[in-house]
């Protein structure tokens, strides 16, 4: 065999390789960007091509150019492979490789972490590991599994509708019915490759997977909801702000009686505001005598609802009859001193040097309007930040811009306000009889309307996702402990099937329901397709167009 022949198959053999790891069109701009455009199309071509070398260099560069494959030997390796396996093989390499480089940094910054805090025994992370390895695989299977099923459920999608299949049709309406839903195809390969979850190791980060694409589907199915003409009210009178009020309610019930299925965000949030509305212990306090902890000042508010609400009977003007319940003794040293004209121990808890509710509620409003001011304006510029880029090209614009900014600010203070000062407000309002736990529900969802005065446009819709996310994980972790729900094994690997399954089906088929472009890319590398855009008053088709990636 001549050396020609040898390098032209060492070429094929190394272009069978390459062909597993990059597609023609990237290797192509892969070569010319390495060699330059001039060269790039007379790689591997033969030595007639190259210029003769001059230095043990030249005699290199040349040995390494008659092995690497031409751009046109690579594109007919590639039409003589099976284009799909390869085109499979090649992306589920790249996810897993992505997934694992991904652990293996964040575990290795992770080591940096804890030795930069001085923790000698922390063991350094290996490159190869087993652990790491297990995670990595579940979402390469997914995307193999979606890629394979997908042309299969879209040709028997297509295939229900031509003539051949009118006696199935006649036969098996609903399930012809089914088949010619244009969700059919996404949906069902969805379905099938989102039950590759059950390979990661269950757990916390399973669950929380599984939760976490709930949240999704339901925010798209939203979404999609209202961009439906009959369905268009929704968009200006029940927008996202109305999630704000049932999330209030429910994170302030469990904050209240099930702290522990509370996400960290809230009761962070809820802790921070304890120095505006809790009496901390004085300077002229005794150092020898016990103060309670704003945590235990909490705790006695929950007592509070749990006793119906008792009467406070000052210990200034009463001195003989003043008594406390045993469920209150370690708050005495607070309510002790509590101005006379109080009359309700929730009063006496979180304003003891107020005697009125109202004055109270407006120097809490003006503390917290200041002290809220610095993180809704962080908040507010994210949200906002193609438009005060805008905004702030003209006065007018620097006007709107801060108009908003203390309407939201407003809003968020009113929010905060309402919530510490519902209990005592609830009082005067209901008997101390009617609804005794559940009205904290009611403080919450009546602080929640006040969202109703912010804007719905633009990104001001992520804080009300954010937040309605934190609701329903704590939903759910009360009815889990609480045992008023039935737990199937691997039940998270179908609840993530199941939300994938309608995700992956509105990505295809609506995918302005998908505001992020992030996640939209998420779902192109998933399925291998950019869906048409198709306006939400067009008439559902059997078949999209769909472009090829």
């Amino acid at each position: 065999m001549s050396d020609e022949a040898a390098n032209a198959s060492r070429r094929e053999f190394i272009a069978y390789i390459v062909n597993f790891l990059l597609s023609p069109d990237e290797y192509e701009a892969l070569v010319r960007k390495i060699k330059g455009p001039r060269l790039a199309g007379a790689t591997g071509s033969g030595p007639t091509l190259l210029p003769a070398p001059s230095s043990s260099v030249g005699l290199v560069k040349r040995m390494i150019a008659e092995l690497i494959p031409s751009t046109a030997e690579m594109r007919y390796q590639s039409h003589e492979s099976n284009v799909f396996l390869v085109s499979l093989f090649r992306t589920s390499s790249r996810v897993y490789s992505a997934t694992y480089l991904s652990l293996s940094v964040v575990k290795y910054v992770l080591y940096l972490k804890e030795r930069a805090a001085g923790k000698k025994s922390t063991v350094k992370p290996r490159l190869a590991d087993f652990t790491r390895v297990r995670y990595s695989i579940p979402l390469a299977v997914l995307v193999s599994i979606y890629r394979a099923l997908h042309p299969a459920a879209l040709a028997l999608h297509t295939g229900i509708s031509t003539p051949e299949a009118r006696k199935f049709r006649h036969k098996h309406k609903s399930l012809a019915r089914a088949f010619h839903s244009p969700y059919f195809a996404s949906s069902l390969s969805a379905a099938v490759s989102g039950l590759a979850l059950i390979l990661y190791p269950a757990g916390k980060n399973r669950s929380y997977a599984a939760f976490y694409s709930t949240s999704l589907a339901a925010e798209y199915y939203f979404s999609w909801l209202t961009a439906k003409k009959e369905f268009a009210f929704m968009a200006r009178q029940a927008g996202p702000w109305i999630m704000l009020p049932f999330s209030l309610a429910q994170l302030l019930y469990a904050f209240t009686y099930d702290k522990d299925c509370v996400p960290t965000g809230f009761t962070t949030a809820i802790k921070m505001q304890t120095e505006n509305h809790i009496m901390s212990k004085p300077q002229y306090y005794l150092t020898g005598i016990p103060w309670p902890s704003h945590e235990e000042i909490l705790d006695s508010l929950r007592s509070i609802t749990e006793e119906r609400y008792p009467p406070f009977n000052s210990s200034i003007l009463y001195p003989d009859s003043y008594s406390l319940p045993s469920t209150f003794k370690i708050i005495d040293p607070l309510v002790s001193q509590a101005h006379p004209g109080i009359k309700n121990l929730s009063c006496a808890i979180l304003h003891p040097n107020e005697r009125s509710c109202m004055d109270n509620f407006s120097k809490s409003f003006s503390k917290e309007f200041v002290w809220l001011s610095k993180y809704v304006g962080v908040a507010y510029a994210a949200a906002f930040y193609d438009q005060i880029k805008i905004a702030l090209s003209s006065k007018r614009g620097i006007l709107e811009l801060a108009l908003g900014f203390v309407r939201a600010n407003a809003v968020a203070t009113m929010m905060s306000t309402t919530i510490w000062s519902g209990l005592c407000v609830s009082q005067f309002l209901i008997s101390n009889r009617f609804i005794p736990k559940n009205r904290i529900k009611v403080i919450g969802f009546v602080a929640g309307l006040w969202a109703y005065l912010l804007p719905t446009g633009g990104g001001s819709k992520a804080p009300y996702i954010s937040v309605a996310r934190m609701a329903a994980e704590s939903y759910w972790k009360s009815l889990v402990k609480h045992g008023r729900v039935f737990l199937i094994p691997h039940g998270d690997v179908l609840v993530f099937a199941a939300s994938f399954a309608v995700i992956m089906a509105l990505f295809d088929q609506s995918p302005a329901s998908i505001e992020s472009s992030a996640m939209k890319k998420v779902y192109s590398m998933i399925s291998g397709s950019t869906p048409k855009e198709i306006p939400p008053s067009a008439p559902e088709t059997p078949i999209i167009e769909r472009k090829s990636m």
